[in-house]
């Protein structure tokens, strides 16, 4: 049996950025909410008039663009904000707005996925849970760029969601499925998904008493944050500088698991690096 190995990161997506570019400016999106101002449908068109503006140059959702380098390339993500949440609120939790996961938390979403000849491969209307970690790296990237909304019970004891994060990610298949072709997704493929973001599960992955949220983390060349250099990134890692120690221990102010803002220095106090991640430090 004969083997084809991967073609080039760089060339790929010196393809796929090209296809996805032509596709926003050879298509339109429109995006129906409910009486609440809830995402209930996107659709995609063809162009076939000189009077319909491309989703590139519409301006009711301005398209987006998030920069990320992997494998040495530098990914271009473009994506659309469809909630009317705000999108400068760097706290992870937040009261009016919702919760903001990291790369590193689980989520609930409802979601469609398409190839760009509008093929859906994949969807779910009813919301299915999803740890980031174990999705495709465009997930992984911008799910964190939303909120997730609120939950109640219907009459009939399903469970409704309201006033959550919407959008749409053009991912490069370099940060999807690369060339691993299935049934309805051909190799290196770019792919479309529009999302509901429900809600977000706030994880501490190594059950070392510190959130993920606050351990997950890119370097600049696109690898996950790894601080004692194991090879274990610091959200899977239950000692964090190598120094023997597990993490939890070394975290604890009398006997307690702090706050995140609260885990002291080697100095005892808060404030620069904090006593888990130097191996001088127990």
């Amino acid at each position: 049996m004969s083997y084809t190995p991967p073609r080039p990161y760089d060339e790929v997506y010196a393809e796929n950025i090209v296809q996805i570019e032509e596709y926003l400016n050879n298509h339109s999106i429109n995006v129906t909410k409910n009486n609440n101002g809830d995402v209930i449908n996107v659709v995609f068109d063809s162009i076939k008039d000189a009077s319909t503006v491309s989703i590139m140059d519409q301006t009711e959702f301005p398209i987006k663009v998030l920069n990320f380098k992997s494998k040495d390339v530098t990914y271009k993500i473009y994506y659309l904000q469809l909630d009317d949440k705000p999108d400068n609120i760097e706290a992870f939790e937040n009261e009016e707005y919702g919760n903001r996961p990291s790369g590193a938390d689980a989520v609930i979403a409802t979601y469609k996925g398409f190839t760009l000849d509008g093929k859906v491969f994949d969807s779910n209307e009813l919301g299915a849970r999803f740890d980031l970690t174990n999705v495709v790296a465009g997930w992984q990237l911008i799910m964190p760029k939303f909120r997730s909304g609120t939950s109640s019970f219907a009459s009939d004891g399903t469970l409704q969601f309201s006033n959550y994060g919407s959008g749409v990610m053009f991912v490069p298949s370099g940060l999807g499925y690369y060339n691993s072709a299935s049934a309805g997704i051909p190799a290196y493929a770019p792919l479309i998904f529009t999302f509901n973001l429900n809600q977000v599960f706030y994880l501490d992955q190594d059950n070392d008493g510190i959130p993920s949220r606050y351990e997950f983390g890119y370097n600049e060349d696109g690898t996950i944050i790894d601080t004692d250099g194991d090879g274990i990134p610091n959200y899977m890692d239950a000692d964090d500088d190598n120094d023997g120690y597990l993490t939890i221990e070394e975290i604890k102010i009398n006997g307690v698991v702090p706050p995140f803002n609260d885990i002291l220095n080697c100095e005892g106090t808060t404030g620069g690096l904090k006593k888990h991640l130097n191996p001088a430090c127990h």
